[in-house]
């Protein structure tokens, strides 16, 4: 429509507005006593049209009135009007929806204004006060429901507006009912002869009723004593929790606890293993032990192609990659984690009398753990030192082992509220001290090689205090310390096996690995301010199944190919790691 203004004259003139677009934008003024039929589509109507004296009707999709438009206007059902302008005399009827503004605006009626029983007036407001509103220059007819959209925002217990006013009055009349968006505050209406008043009001909803685990209630619970204590509620963490909405609640509720910080006390107890194993694994190549993985070494000597580790009567300097893949589940309080491993260890030892051998390793490692279900991880870089030392005595294997990791651990979280994010991080230290020793004899049964062997290990990981930054629900604690003593009963086992012109080595384990103590992490957390709450981490599994298999071919008489699967199991638990080796001797 290219005119300036459309005039309706003497007659029945009509414009029928029904199209598909969700802006169409109608700007010609009108005047004279027409009629208008929207049947379709969003249309904003922009022109003056104060001098309009007929009829509009609204019967399907929506009015956006940012002009003047005169006459008389009934919404039907399914429909809404809304818009910052200037209306006639107004009906809402059942299933229609008046909602002022485009967000938060003011829209006059110039004339009375009835909203019919099943009637939907729709009114967003803001926590700094700002609201819809609708101001009526004659009498306002009021039933129907009044429908609040809260917005994003940090909220107060209590926020006061008016959203109507009749300079006619109001004759009496009042809305049937009233509801909001927001689960921890409750609308309610009061009138005086002229206006309409709501109050968002902090109800007896507890952030705790909503929680479905010990852990997020008790992180919940710590805010709701916060304002019990604190009626102002001046907490940008309270202010964040009360403007959710139900669908947003639950989902902000679980992400509170921060159980990353928590589980990651048992990954790296658990994963503590791995320093003891290559301490362990390499006086086993030394010995030339039952089931021992071929290591490569550089070692002096006459000859350097003997394929057995290395003599006890040399010095040997050895390395040795390691890595796996471990899957915790979740349980009915605590997030399941995945976490991915990957190090490398370089070693030194050499003979002590006639029949030891002693020796010192470092090394570096990154871990990688995420929540299964919550937007949360951590990093993990691990610097490992370690002595170990061993002896043979006939068939009677006697091993131990002793090491220090300093970790540097950072943590990424996200707590989600309505209409916000808050990315949580933090970077603290940890350092795992570990002792172990083991006893194997071995025992010769045709052509294989057994070694049934008994080990006992402990482990004990401090943890420095953090304070995370990034948001209103950061998390704090203290420095923590966590130990645990695991039992190993096993059986290894090895076989040569002729391949064609080739000679291959056969090579496995079974064990049984019992924790011994409390196996759940604990930890005390707090947000800024409140007081500290309990809550706890992954159990580490109390009984799981070790298990090893491989082989190691010559592929030459100076050339070995090696391949290795390592694996834990249990119920809790699954760590499964492979390691292939080439090693060419020169």
């Amino acid at each position: 429509m290219q005119a300036d203004t459309i005039a309706f004259g003497q007659g029945t003139g009509a414009i029928n507005f029904n199209h598909n677009q969700i802006s169409y934008v109608f700007s010609p003024g009108m005047s004279g006593a027409g009629t208008l039929n929207m049947a379709s589509g969003r249309t904003i109507l922009t022109g003056n049209s104060g001098g309009f004296t007929g009829s509009t009707h609204v019967m399907g999709g929506q009015l956006i009135v940012n002009g003047t438009l005169g006459g008389v206007i009934d919404i039907g059902a399914g429909t809404l009007l809304g818009g910052n302008g200037t209306l006639g005399s107004t009906a809402i009827g059942d299933g229609g929806v008046l909602s002022p503004g485009n967000s938060i605006g003011t829209i006059s009626v110039n004339g009375d204004l009835t909203s019919n029983q099943g009637s939907v007036y729709r009114v967003e407001v803001d926590p700094a006060g700002s609201n819809d509103k609708t101001l009526v220059s004659g009498v306002a007819a009021l039933a129907g429901h009044v429908d609040v959209i809260a917005s994003t925002g940090k909220w107060r217990f209590q926020t006061d507006y008016t959203i109507l006013s009749a300079m006619g009055g109001l004759n009496g009349t009042r809305f049937t009912d009233v509801s909001s968006n927001l689960q921890f505050l409750d609308p309610t209406l009061t009138y005086d002869p002229n206006n309409v008043m709501l109050t968002l009001r902090r109800n007896n909803i507890a952030i705790s009723d909503l929680a479905e685990t010990p852990n997020q209630r008790n992180a919940a619970q710590s805010i709701d004593d916060f304002i019990a204590n604190n009626p102002a509620g001046d907490h940008p963490l309270v202010q964040n929790m009360l403007g959710l909405d139900a669908a947003t609640a639950p989902l902000t509720i679980a992400q509170l606890p921060g159980e990353i910080h928590v589980s990651i006390t048992s990954v790296l107890l658990d994963d503590s293993r791995f320093i003891r194993d290559a301490e362990n694994n390499r006086l086993r190549a030394a010995f030339g032990g039952v089931a021992a993985p071929a290591i490569p070494i550089l070692a002096y000597g006459p000859a350097g192609t003997e394929p057995d580790a290395v003599a006890t009567d040399q010095f040997a300097v050895w390395g040795q990659g390691f890595g796996s893949w471990a899957d915790w589940d979740s349980n009915d309080n605590v997030p399941g984690v995945d976490r991915s491993l990957g190090g490398l260890l370089i070693g030194g030892d050499a003979p002590i009398g006639d029949n030891g051998r002693l020796g010192i390793l470092a090394g570096y490692s990154y871990a990688s753990i995420d929540e299964t279900s919550l937007d949360a991880s951590s990093s993990i870089d691990s610097i490992h030192l370690g002595i170990y030392g061993g002896a043979e005595f006939g068939a009677l294997s006697l091993r131990s082992g002793a090491g220090y990791t300093w970790h540097d651990i950072s943590t990424d979280r996200l707590v989600q509220f309505t209409g916000s994010r808050e990315r949580l991080t933090a970077d603290y230290d940890g350092g795992t001290a570990q002792i172990f020793g083991e006893l194997g004899y071995r025992i010769k049964a045709g052509s294989v090689d057994l070694e049934p062997f008994a080990n006992l290990s402990y482990a004990n990981l401090h943890l420095d205090g953090f304070a995370e930054e990034g948001g209103s629900a950061v998390l704090s604690a203290s420095s923590s310390n966590t130990d645990i003593t695991f039992s190993t009963l096993g059986l290894r086992a090895s076989t040569q096996l002729p391949i064609g012109s080739m000679e291959a080595t056969m090579r496995g384990m079974i064990g049984w690995r019992h924790a011994y103590g409390d196996i759940t992490p604990l930890s005390r957390l707090a947000f800024t301010g409140m007081n500290a709450f309990e809550i706890s981490g992954l159990p580490i599994a109390r009984d799981a199944a070790l298990l090893e298999v491989g082989f190691d071919v010559d592929l030459a008489s100076a050339t070995t190919f090696s391949l290795y699967y390592q694996g834990q199991v249990a119920s809790e638990v699954q760590d499964h790691g492979v390691r292939a080796d080439l090693t060419v001797r020169f």
